[in-house]
This record gives structure tokens, C-alpha cells and sequence, in this order.
């Protein structure tokens, strides 16, 4: 359910206002949060890309809708930083 409610919110901000402010003040700081702490000291464009890549809601809809279980999914995106 939270997957869903968190991919309804994503997709309507687009024409939500409301959300869409609430996005760019709570979420996106967020998320910037979560890859400066997973990419740690690794500042280099690719692998900062590539972190950003692997914490993205849509990411995760793309690898489980090819279907991918989210360990399968974890595993790739671990392995695509890690390749970095």
C-alpha cells in the first residue's frame, strides 16, 4: 500500500500544487540527503548518478515491473554503485 500511496503522490505532483510544494521542501531535500550519506566521500559525478539512481522511487517500479522481487532488485542496483 505504501508503494502505492508513495508512487500516487510522485505522479500527481506533477499537477497537484499542493504536492508538488510539498515535494520540493520535504522529499527531494530528503532524498539529496539519503545519496550524500550513500555515497559517502565518492563525490565523482558517475557515482553520485548512480546512487541517486538506485534510491529513486521509479527505479524501483521499472525493476519490479520487468519482474525483479526487491531482493533481485537490490542486488542489481548494489552491484551497478559498486561497478562504479
Amino acid at each position: 500500500m505504501y508503494k502505492r500511496q508513495l508512487g500516487n503522490v510522485l505522479r500527481d505532483a506533477a499537477i497537484v500544487p499542493a504536492l508538488d510544494e510539498i515535494n520540493h521542501r520535504k522529499w527531494w531535500p530528503y532524498i539529496d540527503a539519503v545519496v550524500d550519506v550513500l555515497a559517502g566521500d565518492q563525490t565523482g559525478v558517475a557515482r553520485r548518478a548512480a546512487v541517486r539512481l538506485a534510491v529513486d522511487f521509479c527505479t524501483w517500479q521499472t525493476l519490479t515491473a520487468a519482474g525483479l522481487d526487491d531482493t533481485a532488485a537490490a542486488r542489481l542496483v548494489s552491484d551497478m554503485v559498486a561497478a562504479d
